[in-house]
């Protein structure tokens, strides 16, 4: 096309609008990016944990849990807030942060973002049942205002966080809908409370955390403001945590009964969700919520679901634990109770082992996490005693009798293991062999034995 003096320019502005328009109209716009996944069990068969992403996790607390469920390049800032938080105080805290160089992908999704109300990784969904209540921090996107919007369902430690945050001098408002975190199966609102604080932080106001201005990929030291927030956060914490204590959920004790060998450990309250580990018949466990039956449990480092009905509380349950003694060095585990059956294990001479079943002459019972078999005739009951209602001391003799020789002596309140009982001559462990001692002046406590003689 040829352009002359007098008409080219108005012929180029035509062209060019033109070529904007059929621009506009050939590339597909996606006016938001949306989730790529709506589970994590979808998202965790395309990315690799400790490359793609990294989940940290941290059990203290049952009363208050910090949490940024998009951290790291997500929304990114958040998740520095709840490591400061962590360094702080002694509340249970939870990070999901992406490593990813991009928020959205060339598809024009976002990777890593699993929407607060889909939000079911193991390790936080579990963290989150755990805990009474908690805040878990979001970012929005306004570059131009630093502020906050605070959501969630817990209406008194909403107002205690208000008032500190605008204490320190942060603009705070309410949260607009689509951010206000007021759904039940919204990830603040899933703890034993079933209410929490959903902070949403704008770009400018995360932006305003490092020295250098940048939130995402940042390379910055944090800033005074940054330090002023985490304060205001933690003080509105210790508040609330004072005012409320009497409604924190736990954790109490139990233990694994009513099932053959393990109770598995599962990732959500669902028989056929994901296992992650598994609790031997006659172990003792934390446990921390009820939740469909199934109770949040912690058992060696390990977080999740267990079937509630089979884990009784510590108070109901008496576990009877025995002593491998009557032997050179150890006794045999068998894998069924039968000497022909094969070894599994070997537990040590003094070791105890926790008595699952005594029908037969080898006794079912776990040890190390292993469930076998071992001989009756190998274990005893050992039961510390004191000694007590003595002139100078108490003789040790090899032989249940007054003229039995000498072996040593104890003082009043030594204490020494009992072996047997049942005669008035009791056998005992001293300097590791067997010898006897006279019953009458051992008691099972320093409490019985000033009880007997009142």
């Amino acid at each position: 096309m040829l352009f002359n003096a007098s008409t080219g320019g108005d012929n180029l502005k035509y062209f060019t609008t033109a070529l904007v328009l059929i621009g506009v109209l050939m590339v597909p716009i996606k006016s938001e990016a949306i989730d790529k996944y709506s589970t994590f069990e979808d998202l965790r068969k395309d990315y690799v944990e400790d490359v793609d992403y990294k989940i940290a996790g941290e059990l203290n607390s049952t009363q208050i849990l910090f949490s940024a469920i998009h951290g790291g390049n997500i929304e990114g800032g958040t998740e520095d807030i709840v490591k400061e938080l962590g360094n702080r105080t002694n509340y249970s805290t939870y990070i999901f942060e992406s490593l990813l160089d991009h928020q959205v992908d060339e598809e024009g999704f976002k990777p890593m973002h699993i929407t607060s109300t889909n939000f079911d990784e193991p390790i936080g969904y579990a963290l989150a049942h755990a805990t009474s209540t908690g805040i878990t921090f979001h970012g929005f996107y306004d570059i131009e205002k630093p502020y906050v919007q605070l959501g969630g369902l817990n209406t008194g430690f909403k107002k205690i966080v208000e008032k500190e945050l605008s204490a320190a001098g942060f603009d705070v408002s309410d949260a607009e809908s689509h951010i206000a975190g007021v759904k039940p199966n919204n990830y603040a609102n899933i703890g034993g409370l079933q209410a929490g604080v959903q902070l949403e932080l704008s770009t400018a106001l995360r932006k305003s955390f490092y020295d250098d201005g940048r939130h995402i990929s940042r390379t910055g030291n944090k800033t005074e403001k940054f330090y002023d927030f985490v304060g205001a956060i933690e003080r509105a914490a210790a508040e609330y945590d004072k005012k409320y204590e009497e409604i924190n959920v736990g954790p109490t004790t139990g233990v694994v009964t009513t099932v053959n060998e393990h109770l598995n450990i599962r990732i959500k309250p669902d028989l056929n969700s994901r296992k992650v580990g598994d609790i031997p018949l006659g172990e003792t466990v934390d446990v921390y919520e009820t939740y469909q039956d199934y109770s949040v449990v912690s058992y060696n480092g390990v977080i999740g679901f267990s079937y509630g009905p089979y884990i009784k509380k510590t108070e109901e349950t008496e576990v009877e634990k025995l002593t491998v003694h009557n032997v050179t060095s150890y006794a045999n585990m068998r894998s069924g109770p039968s000497i022909n059956d094969p070894v599994i294990a070997t537990v040590p001479k003094g070791e105890q082992v926790k008595i699952l079943n005594k029908d037969q002459s080898y006794y079912k019972v776990s040890y190390s996490g292993k469930i076998g078999y071992v001989h009756k005739n190998t274990l005893a009951n050992i039961v510390t005693h004191f000694v007590g209602g003595v002139n100078t001391y108490l003789n040790i003799r090899e032989q249940p009798s007054i003229d039995s020789p000498k072996l040593s002596h104890v003082y009043e309140y030594d204490t020494i293991e009992v072996i047997d009982d049942s005669s008035e001559w009791y056998k005992v462990l001293f300097n590791g062999q067997e010898a006897y001692a006279y019953g009458s002046n051992l008691f099972n406590s320093i409490l019985d034995y000033r009880v007997s003689i009142q």
